[in-house]
Order: structure tokens, then sequence, then C-alpha cells
């Protein structure tokens, strides 16, 4: 069954839709419970929890009433709002239950986020409004601190303003993402320490300096690979430990699942198979995918 448990990232940022990247991660991988059985389609088999190989089924198939099979009604809401990012329909919303949820799911101003009673749905509304327009003054309007220096964060590193990292209690953290995000060379200098050579080697793309840093050393060197179109790179001491981004990558972008087996995570391996499958004929959603990757990794 659906918690209300909000897993809110540290960057909110997609290259094609925003919204979409905060469905996706606040409801993924949710233990639907089904009216019936349900044949999965051949991409998404080897997906090991069912709720993720339904989704990817009616999203693969483009047979989107068939969230009607799931007997909860949250978890139901929560396929119907998930396909209306993938869809851009907004009368899907209409056959939502929850009076919250579906002034979520078809929100497009401040009024009707400030519409929203529950304080998780507003806070997320708020979110998606501030970054879609680009306006950090709708951020103040957040009750969550910690969503509320998300939104300050991620809307500093699209617009490339650097006086909104005062807002964020890690300003070497949100220089040096705006700098990687923006390639800008000259803002890493305003960070210090392994920041500062973490953003030099990506900005650069530094291979060398990137295995010199003593954390974050399987990020950078993933964020290279990706960067330069290197697979081999995800195939390396440093990055086989946690393999699982730079692989699921390339799988997407050449629509090949055989690449999601080189993944040394169960776990991760299904959630490769599901994004390379949902990829494989919808363009924007190959595109948002990848994206989504990269941004993980400034």
């Amino acid at each position: 069954m659906f918690n209300k448990k909000i897993i809110f990232l540290l960057i909110i940022i997609s290259i094609v839709a925003a919204s979409f990247f905060l469905y996706y991660f606040y409801f993924q991988n949710k233990e639907y419970s089904f009216n019936i059985s349900f044949k999965s389609h051949p991409d998404c088999e080897k997906i090991k929890d069912d709720s993720s190989r339904f989704l990817c089924t009616i999203i693969v198939e483009n047979d989107f009433n068939r969230c009607e099979e799931i007997q909860n009604g949250r978890d139901r809401d929560t396929c119907y709002v998930i396909i209306r990012e993938y869809t851009n329909n907004t009368d899907i919303c209409e056959k939502i239950s929850d009076n919250n949820f579906k002034i979520l799911c078809r929100s497009n101003s401040f009024n009707d986020c400030a519409r929203i009673e529950d304080l998780d749905y507003k806070d997320t509304c708020f979110s998606i409004l501030a970054y879609l327009i680009k306006n950090y003054r709708i951020c103040e309007s957040i009750s969550d601190s910690m969503r509320k220096e998300t939104c300050y964060g991620s809307i500093a590193i699209v617009t490339k303003n650097l006086e909104l990292c005062k807002y964020t209690t890690n300003e070497n953290l949100c220089f040096k993402r705006i700098a990687v995000y923006n390639r800008d060379i000259s803002i890493c200098n305003k960070t210090l320490g392994e920041y500062k050579i973490e953003c030099e080697s990506k900005v650069n793309l530094d291979i060398n300096k990137c295995k010199n840093l003593m954390g974050d050393k399987i990020q950078c060197l993933t964020y290279i690979s990706i960067k330069t179109n290197n697979i081999s790179i995800c195939g390396e001491n440093e990055v086989s430990v946690y393999n699982g981004p730079c692989y699921s990558y390339f799988a997407v972008k050449n629509g090949d699942l055989t690449i999601c087996e080189n993944i040394n995570s169960t776990s991760y391996i299904s959630k490769c198979i599901f994004q390379t499958a949902i990829s494989k004929q919808n363009e924007k959603i190959r595109i948002y995918i990848l994206g989504e990757i990269i941004i993980s990794l400034i």
C-alpha cells in the first residue's frame, strides 16, 4: 500500500519534464495490490517487483486504463498521476479520487497550489511550479525547510543564479552544481577542497583528477563516462562497485536491454530494464531519462 512518504531529492531538474521527475521519484516502486493477474510485456518480464513490471507494461503497451486494476485507491490515483506525466493528458486527472491529489495532478498556477489542503501535496505543487516558471520567490511558500532549500538550489542551477546559494546549507555544493550544469569552470573557483577538485574534474572531463578524489569518485567517473560516450569506464574497478547509473545510461541511449545485465545490483537491473523498456519507442521519455541520469551525477 502507498505510504505518504516523500523522498525529496537534492536536485529537481529535468531537461524535458520537471513535474514528471518529481512524480516519478516520489511514487515509483510502490507495492500495488491488483484485482487480477496480468501478462507482462516481453521487455518488462525480467523486472523483479510486480508494481514496476505492471507500470512498465501499461506504459509500453499504451494501455492506461489498466490503472483501474489496482485495488488500493491511493495507489490507483498514483498510477493515474504517473500516466498523466507520460502522456501530458490532464483529462486522466479526473479519474483520481483524492481531491488534493486531483488538484496536484492538473495544477498549473500558484492559486491551484494554494487550494491544496494537504501540506505534502501543496509543497510538491509549489516546488513543481517554481521550477517550471523558474521563479525562486515561489519557494518561500513551501513549508518544509528541506524542500524549500532544494527549491532554491534547483532554480539556482538552471538559472545560473549564484545568489540563491545563500538560501542553501551547503554553498560549496550549490556552486559546484551550477558550475558543472552550466560547464563554467570560473564558478569552480568559488568552491573549496574536494568540491573544487570534483568541480574541475567534471567541467574539464579530467578522468585522472576524478580518480584522485577522496569521495564521489564513482559519481565523477560515471559522469565522465557518459559525457565522453565511453562505456568501458563503467567496467573499471573504481566504478564496478556501483555501476548501475553508468550502464543504465548506455542501455537507455541505445535501447539495448542486454546492457542492463552488466549491472551488479539486482534491484538496479530491474530499474535499468524499466527505464530502457519504456523509452525504446518514446523519444520524449528516452531524452528525459537520459537527462535525469546526468542530472543525478552533477
